[in-house]
């Protein structure tokens, strides 16, 4: 009973342990701490979780999913537009009731981002969900948000991002689109391996993902939370359960098929906190409250991935119920 509780929740657990060690030991996975865990180690999982992707994905599976273009046209749309309206509606609300002006411009920030690069990917394979489609969002998502990002920051708050579009591209190439590609060749001369081992691949991509994790909470942990925490807290929550309820509510107007509907889900609820920090940092590096202007991002990067740990097993159990029963054996 333990060994297939640890089984099915070891990255639930995994989880919340190196969420411990980093808020409790920070200089263990920052960047130039005592693991040595810079920005080329977390590049290097990232393309690492790409890879296990391609390796774990069916060809014919990838293919339907880049067809499918109403759950991709759901995930961009919750991204970029209803997201940014909820930021907007949660700061109008919150600040005559005591939010911080510099919090609030994190939060619109926050609302504008594109979704994470590599974790949804790992948390949709852990759930079951269609690892395709959220391969191709993960992507999709953050080449649209290079300029579309700026632009809805420039339209809620006035300032204009100067984000470095050939540098995001090439970025998303190597770390993304090159494994998985990787993977998908691999694929065609081991396939009846790679898929005798999916769920040791499966396991590669999640300890992948919490070295990742491991390194951004650490620097957030060294650097300090900032001041004014509960109204902040709250504004991102709100923003969070809106976003899950919207997504939830979109989804099956998109697809039937519940493997689909959590990879939309997980996707379009998630925000990059790996873009968000040095955008907010770059635009507002003079700013003296430039702490508490990340510290929504911050926030809403724990309560993602927290969340999404949480609900692995929950989205596991929910698309078995849908899942056919194998036939029964020949007499």
């Amino acid at each position: 009973m333990m060994k297939r509780l640890l089984r099915q929740h070891w990255f639930i657990l995994g989880y919340l342990v190196v969420l411990a060690v980093a808020m409790t030991w920070p200089d263990l996975g920052r960047d130039g701490g005592f693991l040595h865990l810079d920005k080329l180690t977390q590049k290097l999982c990232i393309a690492g979780v790409f890879l296990c992707a391609g390796l774990s994905l069916p060809g014919a599976r990838l293919g339907q999913a880049i067809r499918a273009w109403k759950p991709h046209l759901a995930i961009q749309c919750v991204t970029f537009v209803i997201a940014p309206a909820l930021a907007c509606g949660i700061v109008w609300i919150a600040q005559p009731l005591g939010l911080p002006p510099a919090a609030a411009i994190g939060i619109i920030v926050l609302g504008c981002l594109p979704t994470t690069i590599g974790s949804c990917v790992a948390v949709t394979g852990q759930s079951d969900g269609n690892e395709a489609i959220t391969l191709i969002n993960s992507v999709l998502s953050n080449l649209i948000g290079v300029v579309l990002t700026p632009l809805l920051i420039l339209l809620c708050i006035g300032r204009e991002g100067t984000t470095p579009v050939m540098d995001v591209i090439q970025l998303l190439i190597v770390i993304a689109v090159l494994p998985a590609v990787l993977g998908q060749i691999l694929r065609l001369r081991w396939a009846a391996a790679l898929d005798a081992n999916k769920f040791r691949i499966s396991i590669t991509s999640g300890c992948l993902l919490l070295v990742v994790v491991l390194t951004i909470f650490s620097d957030i942990a060294h650097r300090g939370l900032g001041s004014g925490i509960t109204p902040v807290a709250i504004a991102v929550c709100m923003l969070h359960l809106l976003l899950w309820l919207s997504i939830w509510l979109i989804a099956p107007l998109a697809s039937r098929e519940r493997g689909d509907r959590v990879a939309m889900m997980i996707t379009a609820n998630q925000k990059t906190a790996a873009l968000g920090i040095p955008l907010i940092g770059t635009m507002f590096a003079a700013d003296p409250m430039l702490s508490l202007m990340t510290l929504p991002i911050a926030l809403y990067h724990v309560l993602q991935m927290l969340t999404g740990a949480l609900l692995t097993g929950v989205f596991r159990a929910w698309v078995a119920k849908a899942a056919p029963l194998p036939p029964p054996p020949a007499r």
